[in-house]
């Protein structure tokens, strides 16, 4: 009896020293061998890593005001002059690991009292704050002329300027933006302007004469990472479309100020052309009922309470898809 006991607790034993024999030679054998090719380690990384591209969009609020209610609707019969609150707002696409600045906002005093900001922060401190220095950006994409727009771009000198040939030369002879002159590399396009696939810049010549909308065309099987819309429960901004359905992100400038400008296809009251205002803000309303498009204003209030930097989406591009493209005009 006491020759069994010990003739199971021996080939226990050796169940126990045959395992780790063989969990060793793995180790040794296999391990060692991928670790003198690095490259095997990393190949399905770098295969799934060349299928795509990271995009990620940003809000920028840098200010909020009050605004005549005249002013965001041009069929207001208000006679109270009445204001709602208006914020002042620009954005940061990261793509690829390079930033672009769709509008840059304004740093001058005189702006901030004549419009009477009750709340305030250096649009540049900012993105400092975020670990964005003015030498990160490669383009800075300007939708129009006005000063809340482009007065930051004399901090971005080093970036690519992308801007229409009207925007541009209704402001080139004022000196408080003779700094645009001074870019290192300009793109004064007429008409349209795209790059790197996806983005498309189409001037719509409602606002002012030379405005633009920024169009992201989303192609198929894009992957969505984040959508602030599912992370905040107090969500404010009025619209029911959502990054999941969309095939489209626009960044309409000023062509409407608030949502309820092209959801109750209402346009704003301050234009250069009546005409081709009412007609972007009929192809925005048919966007936002179709649900086919993300719409990102320059001066919607309540996405974020204070100022600050607030990330939005994020998505990956596969690199193989032929992208959407918008139609636009």
């Amino acid at each position: 009896m006491q020759k069994n006991k010990i003739s199971i607790a021996g080939l226990i034993f050796f169940i126990f020293i045959l395992i780790l024999f063989f969990i060793l030679i793995d180790l040794i054998f296999f391990k060692g061998k991928a670790a003198d090719n690095p490259g095997t380690l990393k190949r399905t990384d770098e295969n799934e890593k060349n299928k795509y591209k990271i995009l990620e969009i940003y809000l920028i609020k840098y200010g909020e005001s009050r605004f005549d209610i005249k002013e965001i609707f041009y069929d207001s019969n208000n006679k109270l002059n009445e204001k709602i609150c208006f914020d002042w707002l620009f954005y940061v696409i990261k793509y690829d690991d390079q930033y672009i600045l769709v509008d840059c906002g304004f740093d001058n005093d005189k702006y901030i009292k004549m419009f009477n900001l009750y709340k305030y922060e250096n649009p540049i401190a900012i993105l400092e704050k975020n670990e964005i220095k003015s030498q990160n950006i490669k383009k800075l994409i300007l939708t129009h002329e006005h000063f809340d727009h482009i007065d930051c771009a004399k901090h971005f000198k080093g970036s690519e300027l992308i801007i229409s040939k009207n925007s541009f030369y209704n402001i080139r002879n004022k000196s408080e933006y003779l700094s645009l002159e001074q870019a290192d590399e300009q793109v004064l396009f007429s008409g349209s302007y795209s790059f790197d696939n996806i983005f498309d810049i189409k001037e719509v010549g409602g606002h002012t004469k030379g405005s633009s909308m920024l169009i992201i065309n989303l192609p198929e099987n894009t992957q969505i990472i984040y959508d602030y819309n599912s992370d905040k429960n107090n969500f404010k901004i009025i619209s029911e479309s959502t990054i999941e359905n969309s095939s489209l992100i626009i960044f309409a400038g000023d062509e409407c100020y608030v949502p309820e400008n092209y959801i109750q296809n209402r346009i704003i009251g301050s234009f250069y052309s009546l005409q081709n205002l009412r007609k972007n803000n009929n192809w925005l309303n048919e966007i936002y009922k179709n649900k086919i498009g993300i719409i990102l204003l320059s001066h919607q209030h309540g996405i974020l309470d204070s100022t600050g930097m607030m990330k939005l989406y994020e998505m990956k591009i596969p690199l193989e898809t032929k992208t959407t493209t918008s139609d636009k005009n």
